[in-house]
């Protein structure tokens, strides 16, 4: 989610150049949960990294947000 738009991004692609070029307008970053995929772990790092909000959900709900 952008803070000037409120718009989400979704995809493992466009969430590493959000990070990567844009990471001043990220609000938060959201996982589905469990997180067991090797690359969503290192983009939750990279937001860690950052000092980005985490925050994780079940599937459904990430489903029922977008």
């Amino acid at each position: 989610m952008t803070k000037t738009s409120d718009q989400w991004v979704y995809g493992i692609h466009a969430v590493e150049a959000a990070l990567r070029h844009e990471p001043d307008n990220i609000q938060a970053l959201w996982f589905v949960t469990p997180l067991t995929n090797a690359r969503l772990l290192q983009l939750q790092q990279q937001a860690e990294q950052l000092g980005l909000p985490l925050n994780q959900a079940q599937r459904a709900e990430l489903d029922r947000r977008s």
